[in-house]
C-alpha cells in the first residue's frame, strides 16, 4: 500500500493530463503506463489520486481506447511528456 503524506491537496484528473499529456498522432500508452506516471505525478505534488477507472473515463473524453489482448488498455495518440 502506497503511503501519501497529509494533508492532501484537492485535484482534478485534467491537471494532470495539461501537465504531462501530449497529444501525438505516431505515438500510444499503455492504461498501466500511464496510470502508474499519474500516481507518481499525485505523490510529487502531495494529492491522494482518484480511481483507476475514474483516470480512464477522464482520458476516454480525449483519447481513443482500445484494448489489447497481450498489452491490456491502450490509449492511442498519446505521449508522456
Amino acid at each position: 500500500m502506497e503511503v501519501y503524506a497529509e494533508p492532501y491537496i484537492e485535484h482534478e484528473i485534467e491537471d494532470f493530463v495539461k501537465r504531462r499529456i501530449r497529444r501525438s498522432n505516431r505515438a500510444e500508452c499503455t492504461g498501466l503506463e500511464l496510470f502508474q506516471n499519474y500516481k507518481q505525478w499525485c505523490r510529487e505534488y502531495n494529492t491522494l489520486p482518484k480511481s483507476r477507472n475514474k483516470f480512464y473515463e477522464t482520458l476516454e473524453k480525449d483519447f481513443i481506447k482500445v484494448r489489447d489482448k497481450k498489452y491490456g488498455i491502450i490509449f492511442l495518440k498519446v505521449r508522456l511528456r
